[in-house]
């Protein structure tokens, strides 16, 4: 049986987030892995707001020219967008590129915007629940 729309988003954002804290947590400098995992959580908080408030391709730009964990981020949604955009692997792929030169009109955006807040919340949501305020995951570890 093929997955939901939401399931397939909570997916997607569950093994990036997931794959970016096991990154973080190889780090052998614990205050270092605890000080990357706590900046990434709260880049996480803010990204679906800030695409509401100030536009999918204004926040996309600034995530992207951001510092690490901010990219990480955008690296996730430009991965995800790429997908559900299906553009194939072989092309190379950036969304604020396609936003400012293949969006052809507002409406188009508009759905671009509203599936990427969707994706983000779940990234917001995993990196909330992986992520304790004391830089030790959820699972235990």
């Amino acid at each position: 049986m093929p997955l939901s729309l939401e399931h397939e988003r909570a997916k997607e954002a569950y093994n990036e987030v997931n794959r970016r804290i096991t990154e973080i947590g190889s780090i052998t400098d614990r205050e270092k892995a605890k000080k990357l995992k706590n900046e990434f959580k709260s880049w996480a908080k803010k990204f679906p707001s800030m695409v509401v408030s100030c536009g999918l391709l204004q926040t996309a730009l600034f995530y992207k020219k951001s510092e690490k964990e901010a990219s990480k981020l955008y690296e996730f949604l430009n991965k995800y967008m790429k997908r559900k955009l299906n553009i194939g692997n072989e092309q190379k792929f950036d969304l604020v590129d396609y936003l400012i030169n293949n969006v052809p009109d507002v409406r188009t955006y508009l759905f671009l915007s509203a599936e990427s807040v969707k994706f983000l919340t779940w990234v917001k949501n995993f990196s909330e629940a992986l992520i304790k305020e004391t830089g030790r995951e959820g699972n235990g570890e």
